[in-house]
């Protein structure tokens, strides 16, 4: 496979902010790809450890290695200067404290050239906690196509994709401006540029779960911003001939129901705004009756009271 797409060139771009202890089995992870990259470049955002000094030190281990030194900008800001300097066909956004395994690269390369007019691969990946103790494996697939797979957010996460770098460029980069889900922000925006989006399931990256990570969101704090955007995506599809307009409005309803156990008053406001009266909730029976009867407040409430008698049990 490495021989067949061995001139396709990749650049990881990493930005990297207190990733003092994580740095080095990271790049490491980078430089064991089957498929090489043409570049590595890490990108210091302004970090208050020993972040800095680690790369200048892992410069001697890696002597190709690039280091751009910039201040605190947030992660799409680092990203945006690592976008500026790569030269690659294809790029690799990568976290600075997430691992690849091996064939990463080489497997979604290989999905990339299957067919033209590839813009984005959107991978698989496990869970694991600081010391990469596995948790789980979230396996990604079209369902039914890339926006509905947005909207479910079951569309990876940054360092499982490869975007070509192109595209991103066409689509006007990282929004620094966006305080969460920037990376689906971005994936929408490439989507919308009409190239194709294919998935793999082979879970070839790990995303490390640790407070202060990249990666690492508080729910409550951000879902008003998840739901801005799966809006976004809703008015926009609504108003052409998308053909999944049916899973378009089932999938804008269970991201209301994240938002109601957070912001009720928003969300019901939502659901009037989007959601005609006859909507039914393509969930199990017992919760579309009640959601028929009583509306979203009772079909959640017998649902919560459903839980806890089963975990009662």
């Amino acid at each position: 496979m490495q021989f067949a797409n061995l001139n396709e060139s990749v650049s990881v771009v990493i930005p990297c902010y207190n990733v003092g202890s994580y740095i080095d089995a990271s790049l490491a992870s980078v430089y064991a790809q089957t498929h090489k990259p043409r570049e590595v470049i890490c990108v210091n955002d302004g970090s208050t450890d020993n972040t800095l000094s680690a790369l200048h030190e892992l410069q001697t281990t890696y002597p190709d290695l690039i280091v751009i030194d910039q201040p605190n900008g947030g992660a799409c800001s680092a990203r945006n200067a690592g976008l500026k300097a790569a030269t690659g066909k294809w790029i690799q956004f990568f976290d600075g404290d997430d691992v690849l395994l091996p064939p990463k690269i080489e497997s979604q390369i290989a999905l990339a050239c299957s067919e033209p007019d590839v813009n984005v691969v959107i991978g698989s990946y496990q869970e694991v906690d600081a010391n990469l103790k596995y948790i789980r494996t979230l396996t990604e697939a079209a369902s039914p196509d890339i926006y509905i797979a947005i909207m479910l957010s079951r569309a990876g996460r940054t360092s499982s994709h490869l975007y070509r770098r192109s595209a991103v460029i066409q689509a006007g980069a990282w929004s620094t401006e966006r305080k969460s889900s920037q990376e689906y922000d971005l994936l929408y925006r490439v989507a919308r540029l009409g190239g194709i989006a294919k998935f793999d399931a082979n879970a070839y990256t790990q995303l490390r779960l640790r407070a202060g990570s990249i990666t690492h969101t508080n729910v409550a704090a951000n879902v008003r911003r998840i739901l801005e955007l799966r809006i976004t995506i809703f008015e926009d599809l609504s108003g052409e001939p998308y053909p999944y307009q049916d899973a378009l409005r089932q999938a804008l309803f269970e991201t209301i129901r994240l938002a109601y156990s957070y912001d009720r008053d928003y969300a019901l406001e939502i659901l009037k705004q989007y959601l005609p009266k006859s909507f039914t909730p393509n969930r199990n029976r017992s919760y579309a009756l009640a959601y028929s009867i009583f509306g979203i407040d009772g079909a959640e409430r017998l649902s919560k009271l459903g839980q806890r008698i089963r975990g009662a049990a």
